[in-house]
């Protein structure tokens, strides 16, 4: 006759390993949290999942930056997912000489460039 025995890990990202990433991540477990007799099997069952609404996946996607006097910029933003703040990071590395705010009453950027230029993006 079998026997189940159950007991409950919680797993939380915000306790990884470094290295690891929110969203791709490694747990050490202390000694002891999970016990069970010798040549047992263990089986995982995810009970629960918390996923937070403030990440965005995206695929690569390239923009254009045309200056008023003509001259254009091709930038690139690689697949990966992004808050407003890591996204607003990746955004000032971009466009360097810009100021870029996220301003969370109004859940908007905005910028300010040194001199006037558009955003095209060709991919709609």
């Amino acid at each position: 006759m079998n026997t189940c025995k159950c007991q409950s890990v919680f797993i939380n990202s915000k306790n990884r390993l470094p290295g690891g990433n929110i969203n791709d991540f490694f747990i050490n477990l202390e000694d002891e949290a999970i016990v069970a007799d010798k040549s047992t099997s263990l089986r995982l069952n995810v009970v629960g999942v918390t996923m937070s609404r403030s990440w965005y996946s995206t695929q690569q996607f390239t923009f254009k930056v045309v200056s008023v006097d003509g001259i254009t910029n091709i930038f690139t933003i690689h697949e990966g997912n992004y808050n407003v703040y890591n996204f607003l990071d990746t955004l000032k590395a971009l466009l360097t000489g810009w100021t870029i705010v996220y301003n969370s009453i109004e859940n908007k950027y905005h910028f300010n460039c040194p001199s006037a230029s558009k955003f095209v993006f060709d991919n709609g």
